[in-house]
């Protein structure tokens, strides 16, 4: 089964289209909320205080997919670098990588420095 990464900057109020949500429908979706946090803030700081409400959101997103006829998981990431973030998480998923516990989003640190890009983006998840 196909399964695809659906990006939403979670904590900015981004979500995702019902025309989407129609589209993926037949296929497995992980829908990974992140936020993107200044240089001096450390991730664990940012989960301690947004983890909640940033959960919630990804919840709703994760039954409106579920609503659509297709299977969906969610995952939680607060990151310094957006696309080094998703490259990594794009790949751990395409390997089977960990999954959510019911009630429980599969988490992810930020990328160290020796992550690199295994693939070139065509367009903005916005555009």
């Amino acid at each position: 089964m196909t399964r695809v990464l659906v990006p939403v900057a979670v904590l900015d109020g981004e979500t995702v289209s019902s025309g989407l949500m129609a589209l993926l429908g037949t296929v497995d979706v992980t829908v990974l909320g992140y936020h993107v946090l200044p240089e001096q803030t450390p991730p664990d700081q940012a989960r301690s205080q947004f983890e909640d409400r940033a959960t919630a959101a990804l919840v709703d997103l994760r039954e409106e997919f579920e609503a659509a006829g297709g299977a969906a998981d969610h995952r939680l990431v607060f990151t310094h670098d957006r696309e080094q973030t998703m490259t990594r998480v794009a790949d751990d998923v395409g390997r089977g990588g960990p999954t959510p516990s019911p009630g429980r989003p599969a988490t992810s640190r930020t990328c160290s420095s020796r992550c690199r890009p295994r693939w070139t983006r065509t367009a903005s998840p916005s555009s």
